[in-house]
């Protein structure tokens, strides 16, 4: 689970929430790291559509940089009222899976 600056950009991009994106370390105007993430289609970056919280930069920043992950829900988008209300609160929310976490389903 992490805060992302999804909802509408990617509401509009699919409307399924199954989407692979990509966390790509950069360094923002102000001179703070930040890990961005990308939207993947056909193995192409298409654009960013936010970031990870600063307390995941801080500190799990190994973990995420340069790796893939399945979007599962936006949290805009679901049913339960308390994960609209967090996508509220942080600007967006999502459910996500790395993919080298990811076990084969057979």
């Amino acid at each position: 689970m992490v805060d992302l600056a999804l909802a509408m950009r990617l509401a509009a991009w699919n409307s399924k929430p199954r989407f692979l994106v990509k966390f790509k370390s950069t360094v923002t105007e102000e001179g703070d790291r930040a890990i961005k993430v990308m939207i993947i289609k056909d193995g192409t970056e298409l654009f960013c559509v936010g970031f990870l919280p600063r307390h995941i930069v801080a500190t799990q920043s190994a973990r995420f940089v340069n790796k893939f992950a399945q979007v599962f829900e936006l949290y805009g988008e679901s049913s339960n009222s308390f994960k609209r209300r967090k996508n509220h609160e942080n600007s967006g929310m999502a459910s996500f899976a790395l993919l080298d976490e990811i076990q084969d389903q057979e």
